[in-house]
């Protein structure tokens, strides 16, 4: 049977039965796929952390008798612990991961969107303005799915701001983009697929 070996993101993950988990992953060869792992142990902490939703690593895996690939050994890249620090930069993170479980499908190869996901959680710590960078990120995959426009309703004042966020190629560029509600719903109902 085949193996395979590859970087992934922690999306979510559920306890399953006494000793395992349901991993859902975002792989940059192989998109969005599942995993069960087996032979949790409060001594293995290292299975655990890799198992853990924000977790970045390298994971080999290989195709189950179901429609879920079975674990079979792994090796953490980045547990993103900075992120845990601040409830507001690990609700950031968390909404990052909801774009893509909301957005692709499985098994659907997206190495660019990975990118961009990984480069994006890295700058949570950093960015002050958090609201900008997630509106910065919906965007992002909007463009990156072809389902980008910009809103004919939108004032001038926003439909800069819009673009800002759009098209920034630094983060530094969204810093001092002020997103009021009435902008970042918008945003959100184009993400949602709403007009």
């Amino acid at each position: 049977m085949r193996e395979f070996d590859v970087e992934g993101i922690v999306l979510k993950a559920f306890p399953y039965r006494e000793r395992e988990r349901i991993v859902t992953l975002f792989t940059k060869e192989m998109g969005v796929l599942t995993l069960i792992v087996k032979g949790l142990s409060k001594k293995n902490t290292a299975l655990i952390n890799l198992t853990s939703p924000l977790t970045a690593g390298n994971y080999a895996f290989r195709k189950g008798n179901s429609d879920l690939y079975r674990f079979l050994d792994g090796s953490i890249l980045q547990l993103h612990l900075h992120l845990r620090q601040d409830y507001h930069q690990l609700q950031t993170a968390i909404e990052l991961l909801k774009v893509i479980q909301t957005t692709q499908f499985p098994e659907k190869s997206a190495p660019d969107l990975y990118a961009l996901l990984r480069s994006y959680l890295m700058a949570i710590s950093t960015c002050a303005n958090l609201k900008a960078l997630l509106m910065s990120y919906h965007l992002k995959v909007l463009k990156h799915e072809g389902a980008f426009f910009t809103p004919e309703n939108l004032s001038q004042d926003d439909k800069k701001k819009f673009e800002k966020l759009a098209f920034a190629k630094k983060f530094s560029e969204i810093e001092g983009v002020i997103v009021e509600d009435h902008l970042e719903k918008i945003i959100c109902e184009i993400a949602k697929g709403g007009t």
